[in-house]
């Protein structure tokens, strides 16, 4: 069933006429956009209600998740006028979705973002003009920037490396806060070398005590004392040495002439001239060692050229559900390492925050983030809480990974069990297929959950036989079941079992499903 079709549409481009009255947007939602096929062949309905609450798919290599359940999910979106991103952690993962587009003629709607286009997307940029409610402002882009910075230590400490105290943390926050304010006080864009050029120039002591002292002597001596223009030249002269001072020196000018408020201005001069200057060496070496490794994958290569500069229309998280765009954000983590990471990341970021934002009653075309080896993408603060609220701006996550404890990996070190749960909790459809990950199959048993079974023994005796119930709560689906299931191949045939957050398949509540391998 096409969803364009359900309103008359037929240009799957544009946007979903908005829905007025409560019956209509129920059909909308309950309309199917695929059918599971159990193992009688009956049909079973999975709705575009199923899809926004999120689904979870589970497989080992090779079992046919990606070439069975996920392709099936993927074309019914692409079919259905679905916009969205796809999240790349291998090489192959383009290829799959343009054959996707093209069986179900959505080629138009594809724009590849990859190291080889000329498309550039700048964060900053962004978040610091976009138009509306939030924008442009500092706790904002401050918050935007401090996700750069988790990128980096998720990434680092799934591969081993140690999570950053706190306090250091929080002092990094601080610097990289005032340091956006100093640039939006005086009407300067946030970017990256910009913000760069602060830390470094804030840290340079003897310009700021120079800076202090001719300040001091300067407004003690009158405007006729002789001394009086060379004290001036000096800080002019102090103040062209560095890019911090020059901000400042404007910042005073603008509060000169009322165009800065007093108090922003010497919050901001309060900062720099006293807080950060009088901190410890090593104190001010270690946040400005944080602050210039959070900016300095911005400064060359692939991401400085793809996610510096300005952010191209094409790009837009809006193109998404606007125009019924697909964004392949090809910047593999095989390939790309920590790039790919920084890059997929901070724009999956930003285009969760946008359909959060967004008004569906203008506009409710549904929409997807796609993400095969899930792992590498998860934010283990943020997702859990992003969907919770999926289902009402209408978009459909789809996580594919081999088995649970990718997830644990991938949170670090801080409660990964609970996270995890929290997030895999929060996708309602969950779909088990071929594995041999123990914790993985005992997972999915505890999902399905135990039933209770009456069990009749008889006892003979010497002259007579009594007969008793037995009651016993045991797993509907073995976690042995789970090893044995069809992972295609000459076959072509896949097999899954799917558990669904209050579904009922016929008399169960898990449906062992095929798919086919075309």
């Amino acid at each position: 069933m096409n969803l364009n079709s359900l309103f008359g549409k037929k240009n799957p481009n544009k946007p979903v006429k908005a829905l007025k009255t409560p019956n209509r947007t129920q059909s909308f939602l309950d309309k199917p956009i695929l059918n599971f096929i159990g193992e009688d062949l009956k049909k079973y309905p999975w709705t575009l209600r199923h899809a926004t609450m999120g689904t979870q798919i589970f497989g080992a290599t090779g079992s046919g998740k990606s070439s069975g359940s996920g392709k099936t999910i993927a074309k019914s979106f692409l079919k259905n006028g679905f916009g969205g991103i796809v999240l790349c952690a291998k090489p192959g993962e383009r290829k799959e979705w343009e054959e996707y587009a093209r069986l179900t003629n959505r080629s138009k709607d594809l724009i590849v973002f990859s190291g080889n286009s000329n498309l550039c997307f700048d964060p900053l940029n962004y978040e610091s003009k976009r138009v509306g409610i939030g924008g442009g402002e500092v706790l904002n882009i401050v918050d935007l920037i401090m996700r750069l910075y988790e990128i980096g230590q998720s990434f680092m400490s799934s591969s081993g490396g140690v999570e950053t105290e706190r306090y250091w943390e929080n002092a990094l926050r601080r610097a990289v806060s005032r340091s956006v304010e100093l640039l939006l006080s005086v009407r300067e864009d946030v970017t990256i070398e910009k913000l760069r050029r602060i830390i470094v120039d804030s840290g340079k002591e003897e310009h700021f005590k120079d800076f202090k002292e001719y300040i001091f002597a300067f407004q003690n001596v009158p405007k006729d004392d002789p001394d009086y223009e060379l004290l001036k030249e000096a800080v002019n002269d102090t103040v062209r040495k560095n890019y911090c001072l020059q901000l400042m020196q404007n910042a005073k000018i603008l509060q000169n002439q009322s165009k800065l408020s007093s108090d922003r201005f010497y919050f901001l001069q309060s900062y720099y001239l006293n807080e950060y200057y009088l901190l410890s060496e090593k104190t001010k070496s270690t946040v400005s060692e944080y602050y210039l490794g959070l900016v300095e994958p911005f400064l060359s290569g692939v991401l400085k050229k793809h996610f510096v500069g300005r952010c191209d229309s094409q790009l837009l998280p809006e193109v998404t559900y606007e125009k019924g765009k697909i964004i392949i954000l090809d910047f593999s983590i095989k390939e790309y390492l920590l790039s790919g990471a920084y890059a997929q990341g901070i724009y999956k970021y930003l285009w969760q925050q946008t359909m959060e934002r967004r008004d569906i009653s203008k506009n409710n075309r549904p929409v997807f983030m796609w993400a095969d080896e899930s792992q590498y993408f998860i934010d283990p603060k943020h997702d859990a809480l992003f969907q919770t609220t999926a289902r009402s701006a209408l978009v459909c996550t789809v996580y594919l990974t081999q088995n649970i404890n990718n997830y644990y990996f991938a949170m670090g070190s801080n409660n990964p069990e609970s996270r995890t749960k929290s997030l895999v909790g929060n996708l309602a459809t969950k779909i088990f297929h071929a594995n041999s990950d123990f914790d993985t199959n005992e997972f999915a048993s505890n999902v399905i959950s135990k039933k209770e079974k009456i069990k009749t023994t008889i006892n003979f005796g010497d002259k007579s036989a009594t007969k008793s119930n037995v009651s016993n709560y045991e797993y509907q689906v073995e976690p042995s079941e789970f090893i044995s299931l069809q992972t295609g191949g000459a076959s072509k045939i896949v097999t899954a079992i799917i558990a669904q957050t209050g579904r009922v398949w016929g008399d169960e509540n898990f449906l062992k499903s095929k798919f086919i391998q075309d």
